[in-house]
């Protein structure tokens, strides 16, 4: 008995499907829960992660000579026919599609092997950022049809869940929010601090993550390029940009101009909760570009309330929700005007005011990934008894 995990990456670094799959592996219902990716570089085609998991990523051929645009459509077909292929004929009870690029693929293998199709969305697939006009017409084609197959629908926010739920006349939706697996973080590491020489007294900002368009990367270069000449000789302020992405030259260009911004390598996943520990605020500013980050709950929100450390987040619905019941931090509109002014206003008592609700919180609220995975192996056990 297979379960399928499918999702076009090379599978090094896929968090959420490595912590999912690792909560499966525990329930002893599969003799073997496979990784199917694509090819990358010299990566090995198959890799053993433990007893019960493995990742196959898929060799394509290169199509060099081709059009861009035709090189790429051909490897997605050849992706897609080579795991149905693989498969078809094997005893698969479950597939677990993560993204739509991979649902065509699920559809087809219930179709031929009967197994269970589970719909385990990282975002609003059809809203995302960059998709318009003819691909987002063909991906809400896609995903209407595919609708009647699934079993389950896992997403990562409330607000999701209610749009597909409401869109779709679809009940078997769920929640499972994008908590990271570690525990909770409060004995401060000061690595950061030490390796930019930041005083104590000096507030220190962390963006850690994706340094992409649409994460209001160059409005926080702005402001911190401002505050500090309007604070006259009060505490300063300094921010340190932890990750990686094609805004990193942007980031390195300020940091020569600015002596209070700074770049840091993008850390393993183990470490990010002992660096982010040694910032005073973290930063999640998405901006409003599309459906799904309005709508988006990231799990770099969760690593920096994890990690102790208050959060300042864009006022979208679920992000807001969640600051707001754990008092741990600010919601601010995404302008450049409103950011501005809510740095002004924070300051070192109100940082450990923030830091003391964030621990009063972990005993009254249940924001960790041990209580999403009970969740989730609930269902995961419900499906293969019907």
């Amino acid at each position: 008995m297979l379960n399928l995990h499918i999702y076009p990456s090379d599978m090094k670094n896929e968090s959420r499907i490595l912590k999912v799959t690792a909560a499966i592996s525990e329930l002893k219902s599969f003799d073997k829960i496979v990784l199917v990716g694509k090819e990358c570089g010299a990566m090995k085609e198959y890799e053993t992660i433990d007893d019960s998991r493995q990742i196959w990523r898929v060799p394509l051929k290169k199509y060099s000579f081709l059009h861009w645009k035709i090189r790429k459509t051909l490897r997605y077909i050849s992706w897609l026919c080579k795991i149905y292929f693989k498969f078809r004929r094997k005893k698969v009870a479950m597939v677990n599609c993560h993204s739509l690029y991979d649902l065509p693929i699920g559809v087809l293998l219930k179709k031929k092997t009967g197994c269970k199709l589970i719909y385990d969305t990282h975002e609003l697939e059809t809203e995302r950022n960059g998709l318009n006009g003819k691909m987002k017409k063909i991906f809400k084609i896609i995903e209407k049809k595919s609708i009647k197959y699934l079993d389950y629908i896992f997403v990562v926010s409330d607000s999701i869940e209610e749009w597909y739920r409401k869109n779709y006349n679809f009940n078997e939706v769920i929640t499972i929010k994008n908590i990271p697996t570690k525990n909770k973080v409060f004995n401060k590491s000061n690595k950061i601090r030490e390796m930019f020489s930041i005083p104590m007294n000096h507030i220190l900002y962390l963006y850690q993550g994706a340094l992409f368009k649409g994460r209001s990367i160059e409005l926080i270069l702005s402001v911190f390029s401002k505050i500090n000449k309007e604070l006259c000789g009060e505490v300063r302020v300094h921010i340190v940009f932890m990750g990686y992405g094609n805004l990193v030259n942007k980031i390195k260009e300020s940091e020569i101009m600015y002596n209070n911004i700074h770049f840091f390598e993008a850390v393993p996943p183990d470490d990010i909760l002992t660096y982010s520990s040694g910032a005073d605020v973290g930063i999640s500013l998405i901006e409003n570009t599309c459906l799904s980050y309005y709508y988006s709950l990231p799990n770099k929100v969760f690593e920096y309330y994890l990690s102790g450390i208050p959060i300042i987040v864009s006022k979208f619905p679920d992000m807001s929700s969640f600051i707001n019941d754990c008092n741990c931090g600010w919601t601010t509109n995404v302008d450049e005007k409103s950011f501005y002014s809510l740095i002004k206003t924070i300051n070192k008592d109100t940082i450990v005011d923030k830091v003391q609700n964030i621990k009063n919180s972990f005993n009254q609220n249940n924001f960790n990934w041990e209580v999403e995975k009970v969740k989730m192996k609930k269902i995961y056990t419900k499906i293969l008894v019907d």
